[in-house]
């Protein structure tokens, strides 16, 4: 959930200290889904709006307050423009696949056939919690390969959603 404060002002430009008045605030997503967002009046000027967005990527928030006179009026320079960035990795929704793409593995079921005594190397595509791939870095990821001899594998942030790791299978098994 998203919030930001809206402060009421009179016709001269000064902040109200009282509340009442009737905001109405609708967020556009991405994707073009619409929602009527919360406006709680806190009865000292001071409104908070908050809404929900589960796709990543740009969004618009248009905010009107009704008066007797003219109806619904746009607030100072609304609409608003923003975009929403995807939310940490979640480790189901995160996938594996190896360098050439073509084996894509789930989180938890990761079979990789690799060559002992060299370098393999497998990436991961950091994905949040609403399926949105991340586009930046930051989040930690671990690997360890299972066998007769358990070895960790190295993973390296990519600064851009995505990891490689690197690991060399000490025997096979």
């Amino acid at each position: 959930r998203s919030y930001f404060t809206i402060q009421a002002a009179d016709d001269f430009g000064n902040n109200m200290t009282s509340g009442g008045a009737q905001f109405n605030v609708l967020y556009v997503g991405f994707s073009q889904e619409k929602q009527v967002a919360d406006v709680t009046d806190h009865d000292d000027g001071k409104y908070t709006v908050s809404y929900v967005s589960n796709v990543a990527g740009d969004f618009m928030i248009s905010a009107t307050l009704y008066n007797n006179e003219s109806g619904y009026q746009s607030i100072h320079a609304s609409p608003f423009m923003g975009s929403t960035v995807a939310a940490g990795a979640d480790p189901k929704k995160s996938y594996v696949f190896t360098t050439d793409k073509k084996e894509v593995v789930a989180a938890g079921e990761t079979v990789l056939r690799v060559v002992m005594g060299v370098h393999n190397y497998f990436h991961i595509q950091a994905v949040d919690r609403y399926g949105n791939h991340k586009a930046a870095g930051g989040d930690k990821f671990s690997a360890e390969l299972e066998g007769p001899v358990s070895h960790d594998a190295f993973v390296s942030d990519k600064g851009d959603g995505t990891y490689v790791g690197t690991f060399v299978g000490p025997a096979a098994g």
